[in-house]
Order: C-alpha cells, then sequence, then structure tokens
C-alpha cells in the first residue's frame, strides 16, 4: 500500500487518537489531521491533502451524513465510522457515496481492513454494518 495521507473526523477525542494511535501502526498510513467538530471539519478539509476520511455520522455543528451531503464530488475516500447501529444512517451513508462502512463495535482490524481496500479503490462494508443495509 502506498503512503495514505487520513483525516480523522470523529467527535470523542479519546476516540479519535485511538483511532489515530491504532493507525500509526499500520505501514503507509500517516494521520495528519484529528477533527472534533463538524463545523470545521469542511475548512480542514479544504485546506489540506489526505487521501482518506474517517467519518463519525455524530458529529457536532455539522453531522457526517450532512457533510456527505455537500462533498459528494470530491477527490478523497471516506469511511463512515459509527457507534450508532441505525440501519437508516448506515444505508443513507452508502447511498451518499461512502466508499466504506464500519461499526465502532468491530474489532480494530476491520478498520484496517477498511483501509486497505477502500485506498485500494474497493468498497467495504464490516460484518456488523453488512447486515443492515440494501447494496445496490
Amino acid at each position: 500500500m502506498s503512503e495514505s495521507r487520513v483525516i480523522i473526523a470523529e467527535d470523542h477525542a479519546i476516540t479519535g487518537w485511538g483511532i489515530a494511535f491504532l493507525l500509526s501502526g499500520v505501514p503507509g498510513v500517516v494521520v495528519i489531521d484529528n477533527v472534533t467538530d463538524g463545523s470545521h471539519l469542511s475548512s480542514v478539509v479544504s485546506s489540506s491533502s489526505f487521501d482518506l476520511l474517517i467519518l463519525d455520522i455524530g458529529l457536532p455543528g455539522q453531522s457526517g451524513l450532512e457533510f456527505l451531503k455537500t462533498h459528494q464530488d470530491r477527490e478523497f475516500a471516506v469511511i463512515v465510522f459509527s457507534g450508532q447501529h441505525a440501519a437508516s444512517d448506515f444505508q443513507q451513508a452508502y447511498d451518499l457515496g461512502a466508499e466504506g462502512l464500519v461499526s465502532k463495535g468491530d474489532p480494530p482490524e476491520e478498520l484496517i481492513s477498511a483501509i486497505t481496500a477502500v485506498t485500494g479503490g474497493s468498497r467495504y462494508l464490516s460484518p456488523q454494518v453488512s447486515g443492515l443495509i440494501v447494496v445496490t
């Protein structure tokens, strides 16, 4: 895997930094920013050079789903990473073009698998999410 520059958008700071710590051990993955508020996400995205956004659905200020709605024409991949298991939220994220969907209840390896798949050009649904949505 070539180097992937990643932004994490997660409102729980300890979770965001935990993800960053997890990814620090993955060769070729570099976390360049960790955003905790959706209202600042668009400005960070527009001023950064990166390949992948790990996006929580439940961000304050602007939800992850609202962000996806306004950034459907983008040059970076998105993995939606959420602890909410509302099938409708995951379905909407999928329909809005999120390349990966991972539950916070999945083992850490699922996020790494999602990153590998998505940066390789594939879509990825974790086992906990795959049964919640209809793939079209």
